[in-house]
């Protein structure tokens, strides 16, 4: 059989000339044209529409909005319905815009059906309540059974996608709309937003501020020491502090209070655990979830111990400091006035960027391998700097308080940036 007698312009082409038949061509598409954008409208009102507004529209006096808001309670009906007219208008496509294409050489036809669909996203409430009365079509159910699977597959992967939304969107999100009074609330949700970015060397306690003991201590030189510090998990070491052997939780010791000098309190040490300073503060804290635990052990790369980190730092992280009664009064920092602070060498450079609300990389491309205020110092200087001596780096002048024979002990820190 020959397949131009398939051809529906053929017939018609014996009633219309060449030009009459185009404009019906033309005149048929728009009118699917149309049809598929109050479709694509349609179901772009139910699909991304806020539930907010859809609240809003049950309370509204005209009965239209009210019956959109009511469809909402069963969306697959509605889209289902939807599906099988936008079926029906897709077959008129083909039979009409195929043929058309072949007959009349009208080949870029078919980009007219991206046009409803880019509107649909600009314009959503606009003619829902046009097509809200589209609800009786289900008896053609059985034509659209695969369809309607796959409509809802495209749903729940459309949902999914429309609320993903990345970090840099959040963090944009985070910076409109809060007063000054929100402030706080507004850097505990951008520091939720980093976490999963932020690594373990930024919030642990460097080496030269761990408080650890020797294993080799009498248990009232234990006693005393842990009266002075405190601290309610110490780690153990064995002649260095490169050599943790163990973890000591001081309630094990509360029943032994009476023992004598030599008790052997070595055997309550609980296994320490060990993490690389590169280490997600997100993964550690699943780590800590996992094993029971409240303080790691931070490793460098040769084995050695860099540091100790602790729940709190990571609570901390989120919702800032948290002081308790054992806590030292004196902070790593105080402001002397609007632009002046007096910071503490030891300082990390995370904290210290916190302070001023600096983005986490901003001192990477001076600070080496510095994790400290007075690492970096050193590290732009060159040399250990005098008492006195200024190093002034982008909005920051830092001025040289104490030293001691290898370190920066204090600074006094100067900037345009406060806040």
């Amino acid at each position: 059989m020959d397949s131009s007698n398939n051809n529906p312009y053929l017939f018609l082409a014996m009633w219309f000339d060449a030009a009459e038949l185009l404009a019906l061509s033309v005149v048929l598409l728009l009118a699917a044209w149309l049809m598929l954008a109050l479709i694509w409208k349609a179901a772009s009102a139910f699909l991304f529409t806020q539930p907010q507004t859809i609240e809003q529209l049950k309370n509204q006096p005209e009965p239209r909005l009210q019956q959109i808001a009511l469809s909402w309670e069963n969306p697959m009906q509605l889209l289902r319905n939807l599906s099988i007219i936008s079926k029906a208008v897709w077959f008129m496509l083909l039979a009409f815009g195929v043929s058309a294409m072949f007959y009349l050489g009208f080949s870029p036809f078919w980009l007219l059906w991206l046009v409803p669909v880019f509107l649909a996203w600009e314009m959503s409430l606009m003619l829902s309540g046009r097509v809200q009365p589209i609800k009786n079509v289900g008896w053609l159910m059985p034509i659209v059974l695969f369809n309607e699977w796959v409509v809802r597959t495209w749903i729940a992967k459309r949902f999914a996608d429309a609320h993903k939304v990345t970090e840099p969107e959040n963090t944009v999100l985070l910076q409109t709309n809060v007063s000054d009074e929100q402030s706080r609330y507004k850097d505990m949700l951008q520091a939720i937003v980093a976490f999963d970015s932020v690594q373990v060397k930024n919030i642990m306690r460097a080496r030269v501020r761990i408080t650890a003991f020797d294993k080799t201590l009498t248990f009232h030189e234990l006693l005393d020491r842990i009266n002075k510090t405190g601290y309610s998990r110490v780690p153990i070491f064995n002649e260095t502090i490169d050599s943790i052997e163990g973890i000591l939780y001081v309630k094990d010791l509360i029943p032994h209070l009476n023992a004598d000098e030599y008790f052997a309190w070595q055997q309550f040490l609980r296994p320490a655990l060990f993490v690389p300073q590169n280490r997600k503060i997100d993964d550690l804290l699943r780590d800590f979830q996992q094993k029971q635990v409240h303080i790691a052990i931070v490793v460098d790369e040769y084995g050695g111990t860099c540091g100790v980190v602790t729940m709190q730092d990571i609570i901390e992280e989120v919702v800032g400091e948290i002081n308790d009664e054992f806590d030292d009064a004196e902070k790593q920092y105080r402001q002397l006035n609007a632009n002046t602070f007096l910071f503490e060498g030891q300082i990390s450079l995370h904290d210290f960027s916190k302070v001023f609300h600096l983005q986490p990389n901003y001192f990477d491309a001076v600070r080496g391998e510095s994790e400290s205020l007075a690492g970096l110092l050193l590290e732009l200087n060159k040399t250990l700097p005098k008492v006195g001596e200024k190093i002034a780096f982008q909005s920051f002048v830092f001025t040289i308080i104490g030293v001691s024979k290898r370190a920066i002990r204090r600074v006094r820190v100067q900037t345009n940036a406060a806040s």
